[in-house]
């Protein structure tokens, strides 16, 4: 009974990180500000809720303006 899910469920995908990625770069924050926000110290640790979390806020962020 328990928990059913396989380790590998508990992280995010690498097409999760490339979004991440993206939205990232698109507005500006840095990854360490994602990371420190969370409370883990590398992408890794990522879980798919934090991975959620992350990805909605950085959608409601504004593009940042080129240099």
């Amino acid at each position: 009974m328990g928990n059913r899910q396989k380790p590998e469920e508990n992280w995010i995908t690498d097409m999760q990180k490339t979004v991440l990625e993206q939205e990232l770069k698109r507005t500006g924050v840095s990854i360490e500000n994602v990371l420190a926000r969370y409370k883990i110290h590398k992408l890794e640790q990522m879980t798919p809720e934090i991975y959620t979390k992350a990805l909605n806020g950085l959608r409601k962020s504004k593009t940042k303006e080129a240099a």
